[in-house]
Order: C-alpha cells, then sequence, then structure tokens
C-alpha cells in the first residue's frame, strides 16, 4: 500500500497532546491528507469531518462513523 512506502515526517507535536477538536476539515483526497495514523486516532473520538464529496469512503475506511462525516460539495 502506498501509505507504507512513504517516509515518516517527525511532527512537532503528538497526537495525544493536542486539545480537544471539535472539527476536521479535510479539503481534498491526497495521502498528506488522509494519513492513516493521523485518522485512525479520531476513531473514537468526539470529533466532526468535513470533506469534499467522495473523501468520507476514506474516512470510514480508516475506522470512523459514517454519522461523524459531512460531505460538502
Amino acid at each position: 500500500m502506498l501509505e507504507n512506502k512513504l517516509p515518516e515526517v517527525k511532527s512537532a507535536l503528538e497526537l495525544q497532546d493536542l486539545m480537544k477538536i471539535d472539527f476536521l476539515v479535510i479539503s481534498h483526497n491526497h495521502y498528506g491528507h488522509l494519513d492513516v495514523k493521523f485518522i485512525k486516532f479520531f476513531t473514537d473520538k468526539d470529533v466532526r469531518f468535513l470533506t469534499s464529496l467522495g473523501v468520507g469512503s476514506h474516512i470510514i475506511g480508516r475506522g470512523n462513523k459514517k454519522e461523524n462525516i459531512t460531505e460538502l460539495d
């Protein structure tokens, strides 16, 4: 899979150190916006995803609930 071939980039902040996030806006379907570790981190969090049409299936495929995703045209 593609995500296994990409170099890992060290973040300045660990995911668990983020403050509570209410909404995540994902503008389009690009591997940099759909990082598997990042998207999966929010699986059990109370967060809404706002995305463009067609991106929701990628978020659901990473374990998030359909009802937490709003796709906009």
